[in-house]
């Protein structure tokens, strides 16, 4: 039996009121853009209600409608280059292109579900999936579906899929279902999280760290195999819909009411930035560390290329190095950094330990703690570094 160990996290918020992180670009339509995928740093497309498509070929500065002829709502959209690409919808719809969406061709499932998600990890190489569950994989780049088993019940739907690779993936359900395939989906198991919270996005950085978004936040650091810990929502108890890292250290999530929050430690505290909206926010996609999208209701599309990926806070350049680790609860920190502050939490989100530090080794006792995983955070005026600990007596 599968021990799925989970925790509530208490989050720290910091509310930006300055200067807006999130700059509003002109998308053309009032239609509600529920999903947004790029190629590059220029080349993105957004979709949503009445089949709306937008793309932009210059980073957002522009961007043109594009005629998917058909009216029903587009939920999801992927690109594998500049030419070619998926969007699902209402009806079992799924729209191809290979121009860039210069044209799609729309194809027609026979049971009129709907798909909430399509994921394509190559050319070739896809999944769709949505009401009651349903799954479909493709090898020939859409020209013919099969059906997988995806493990989730009739009266739940697959909201969406993410893969790292041809074998590994992950599905997440309204009901709060987490299923995992480490072969390509020709079988699917549950990593349920253990709370009966709506998941409306999941993404993973490797085979092994990965977050999710619904009504509640989750995280695994086992390819959400025997652990999921839940963390709250981003400091707001609000629906989240999108969620994205650059790295397994900085990560946004993005929701109701125009909510922003971004996070420098894999989700043990997240920051309320200023979306300078108050439009429900849908999905969110990041390029690089320079380039980032979201889009929502009323056409809304931002976009951040203000150094998202936090170097200052998040400074991997910073030497840091924590030994023994695993221990008995006492570690020796060694850094190039004579001044600065050290915080540990448990995985609850508990601040346990904090201390200055000014020189470049620190003693730090936790034997008193129980044996379990920790996270450490050393701020210096440099930026920020993070640690993991593992007491083992």
């Amino acid at each position: 039996m599968k021990k799925i160990i989970f925790s509530t996290l208490i989050l720290i918020c910091f509310v930006f009121t300055a200067k807006a992180q999130w700059v509003a670009q002109n998308s053309g339509t009032t239609n509600k853009l529920y999903s947004v995928h790029f190629i590059d740093a220029n080349n993105g497309w957004a979709v949503g209600v009445y089949g709306a498509i937008v793309h932009t070929s210059n980073g957002g500065t522009t961007w043109s409608s594009q005629n998917s002829g058909v009216t029903v709502t587009l939920y999801s959209v992927r690109f594998v280059s500049s030419t070619e690409g998926w969007a699902a919808g209402q009806n079992q719809i799924i729209l191809h292109t290979t121009n860039g969406g210069t044209s799609w061709v729309a194809t027609t499932g026979t049971l009129a579900l709907n798909y909430y998600a399509v994921f394509f990890i190559s050319q070739t190489i896809g999944w769709v999936g949505g009401h009651n569950g349903v799954l479909q994989h493709t090898i020939d780049g859409g020209a013919t579906w099969t059906n997988q088993s995806s493990g989730v019940g009739v009266g739940d739907d697959i909201d969406a899929i993410f893969f790292t690779d041809n074998n590994h993936g992950w599905t997440v359900t309204f009901n709060g279902g987490v299923m995992y395939t480490s072969d390509g989906g020709q079988t699917w198991h549950s990593g349920w999280c253990g709370f009966s919270c709506p998941n409306m996005a999941v993404f993973f950085i490797d085979s092994l760290n990965g977050w999710s978004a619904g009504k509640g936040c989750f995280y695994s650091n086992d390819g959400g195999q025997n652990y999921w810990q839940m963390i709250a929502g981003g400091g707001k108890n609000v629906w989240m819909y999108g969620i994205q890292f650059i790295n397994t250290s900085v990560g946004y999530c993005v929701g109701d009411s125009g909510v922003v929050t971004k996070s420098v430690d894999g989700g043990m505290t997240w920051a309320l930035q200023n979306s300078g909206t108050i439009q429900r926010l849908e999905s969110i996609f990041i390029y690089d560390s320079n380039h980032a999208w979201i889009v929502g209701a009323n056409g809304t599309i931002l976009k951040n290329s203000s150094a998202i990926g936090g170097v200052k806070e998040n400074n991997e350049s910073i030497q840091v190095s924590l030994y023994p680790n695993p221990s008995n609860g006492k570690f020796t920190l060694s850094s190039e950094i004579t001044k600065g502050e050290i915080t540990i939490y448990s995985l609850q989100g508990e601040k346990i330990y904090s201390s200055q530090i000014n020189s470049s080794k620190t003693n730090i006792d936790l034997s008193k703690q129980p044996d379990g995983i920790y996270f450490l955070q050393l701020k210096t005026e440099q930026g920020i570094a993070n640690k993991k600990l593992i007491i083992n007596k």
